[in-house]
């Protein structure tokens, strides 16, 4: 079956039974001395994203790209994402005046939320959320596997264990 096909066949049986909402964190990671953002995703059954943007020159704009990473991750269900920025929900509000990359990231963001159901929420950073902070490591994990330049095995291996916790409660 194509692509297309598949993708319409998904979305009537979604349409015909409703999916239920899956609730994904974000986060990203930057070095204040380089470029770059180490991103992440991950929702509670330990399913995640992660990888590293190297052309990202401030935390908010990262904060977005791992926003557009879940959303776009995740196509075929509703969505409830959780953000520890502020700043990047104030940008995905109506009516704010984005400019330059952050701009473009967030139209590409409402481009893949149009006709879905994804909601965002903050949640305080860096306070025991297990989600939260399993997509903070993965983020930290990611920008520091790129900048140390550790094979992809073992930058799995340790994804596979950062989410390790979030399968024990399951």
């Amino acid at each position: 079956m194509p692509a297309d096909a598949m993708s319409a066949h998904v979305a009537a049986l979604a349409a015909a039974v409703p999916l239920p909402e899956l609730v994904i964190a974000t986060d990203a990671s930057k070095n204040s001395r380089r470029r770059g953002v180490g991103v992440a995703c991950v929702r509670a059954d330990g399913v995640r994203r992660q990888k590293m943007v190297p052309d990202v020159g401030s935390v908010l704009a990262g904060e977005l790209v791992a926003i557009e990473l879940a959303v776009s991750s995740f196509r075929n269900h509703p969505l409830h994402i959780l953000t520890d920025s502020r700043a990047a929900l104030t940008c995905l509000g109506s009516g704010h005046p984005n400019r330059g990359t952050i701009a473009t990231t967030v139209d590409r963001i409402h481009h893949l939320s149009h006709g879905r159901r994804v909601r965002f929420s903050w949640v305080r950073g860096h306070d025991g959320h297990p989600l939260n902070e399993a997509a903070h490591r993965l983020a930290v994990a990611a920008r520091r596997g790129h900048e140390a330049d550790i094979a992809p095995g073992v930058r799995a291996a340790v994804a596979d264990n950062i989410v390790a916790p979030l399968l024990a409660t399951a």
